[in-house]
């Protein structure tokens, strides 16, 4: 009620002026009329109105008659008879008048909300247009930077060859050492495709070896925690005993590469290529090796607790003697991989492929077997249960703990 109440007072006040002039209108016209009641001249008054006929012919010729009639004065309802016409238009004009002014201010506030929009919009049209063009020059400054980095690498790494006699120098002489620095600290520094550049200049050069003591620039035991080496390409490097915790190798391309006893503790590896890479003895705790494809790779006696190998491919794999403590398997391919003598407890291989795998001498009474293929696996002298016999997929051909092949 408190509200309505202050609407209209808003709206009596914003027609102030109009209100005080017709007031006031009202007011002299209605003193007007009080006025004229004083004086007779007026007409407001009753009065009496004489007429004087006089005949100029006939037998009545010179008769004058005289004729009175009375006039009422103006009354009240005369008063509105004259005022009601006038009143009614400006009532209607007055209606018309509002009409039209909110007519004017809905127009007036749509075409603010329009333009206000609009303005909006170019703003943060605007304003991405500059964000883009801040990151595209942030981007072009970056690229220069590293390129910048590349090519100084490059010149002073030449110089060494030429100059100190890199690639003949002894194996504990001082330009080895720097050579080494230059190139880890690099490593660090570049986006993919030049980090694959540093490698591809080391491996022609004959700096690099995956055979262990055999590079030039050694980069066994370096630190590489937390790198970024999405998507880079490597090739027949050693990297034993190298740290790469919580490092970031997505999709990584890792082609023969020494990584024995290397440290992937939380590792991120997903889709990695690792064919033919030697893991053996490396720890790999907690690490993602999803989706993975990891063929001939060397897991021999590798730590994978809690490692993650979902749907990756592990044909030909070497995983005997790891510790396979709460790792997942779950629908990778296993085909022909040898998992002998490897600790499985609570290990997940449910869904997983592993036709012809090698598990023999194993205890998998806690692994998750469900769904899982073993047609002509090599299970003897394994320990499994029956009711896992009975959730596995395929048995065909399967060497059995017994020794006996199922049909």
């Amino acid at each position: 009620m408190g509200a309505r109440f202050r609407s209209w007072w808003q709206q009596l006040s914003q027609r102030r002026v109009a209100i005080v002039v017709t007031t006031a209108i009202i007011v002299v016209a209605v003193a007007l009329i009080i006025v004229g009641y004083w004086f007779d001249m007026t007409g407001f008054n009753g009065y009496t109105q004489v007429s004087t006929i006089r005949t100029l012919s006939g037998p009545t010729a010179g008769t004058v008659t005289r004729t009175e009639a009375y006039q009422p004065g103006k009354t009240l309802w005369d008063w509105l008879q004259l005022l009601i016409i006038p009143l009614v238009l400006a009532v209607i004009a007055l209606f018309f008048n509002r009409a039209t002014t909110r007519t004017d201010q809905k127009i007036a506030a749509d075409r603010y909300q329009q333009d206000k929009e609009i303005a909006s919009r170019h703003y943060h049209q605007d304003r991405q247009i500059a964000e883009q063009r801040y990151q595209n020059d942030r981007s072009i400054a970056l690229d220069k930077q590293r390129e910048d980095l590349l090519q100084s690498y490059l010149d002073r790494m030449s110089e060494l060859l030429l100059k100190e006699k890199l690639r003949s120098s002894a194996n504990d002489a001082e330009v080895r050492n720097v050579a080494r620095v230059r190139t880890i600290t690099i490593l660090f520094q570049l986006d993919a495709r030049r980090i694959g550049y540093v490698f591809a200049f080391l491996r022609e050069a004959g700096l690099v070896s995956n055979m262990l003591d055999k590079s030039v620039v050694n980069l066994s035991g370096a630190d590489f925690s937390k790198v970024h080496w999405s998507q880079t390409k490597i090739r027949e490097v050693d990297l034993s005993q190298a740290n790469f915790h919580k490092a970031n190798l997505i999709q990584a391309f890792l082609i023969e590469v020494n990584l024995r006893y290397a440290t992937l503790l939380e590792t991120n590896l997903f889709q990695v290529e690792l064919r033919e890479a030697d893991l053996s003895g490396a720890i790999c705790i907690k690490a993602n090796f999803s989706k993975a494809s990891l063929n001939n790779a060397n897991f021999n006696k590798a730590n994978l607790f809690n490692a993650n190998f979902s749907n990756a491919y592990l044909g030909d794999a070497n995983l005997s003697e790891t510790d396979l403590g709460g790792t997942n398997f779950q629908g990778a391919d296993l085909s022909a991989a040898n998992l002998n003598k490897a600790k499985i407890e609570n290990t997940d291989f449910s869904a997983a492929i592993l036709r012809f795998a090698h598990i023999e001498g194993t205890d998998l009474r806690s692994a998750n077997l469900s769904g899982a293929d073993l047609s002509g696996a090599y299970l003897t002298g394994s320990r499994i249960t029956e009711e896992q016999l009975k959730e596995v997929k395929s048995l065909y051909k399967a060497f059995m703990p017994d020794g006996s092949i199922h049909p």
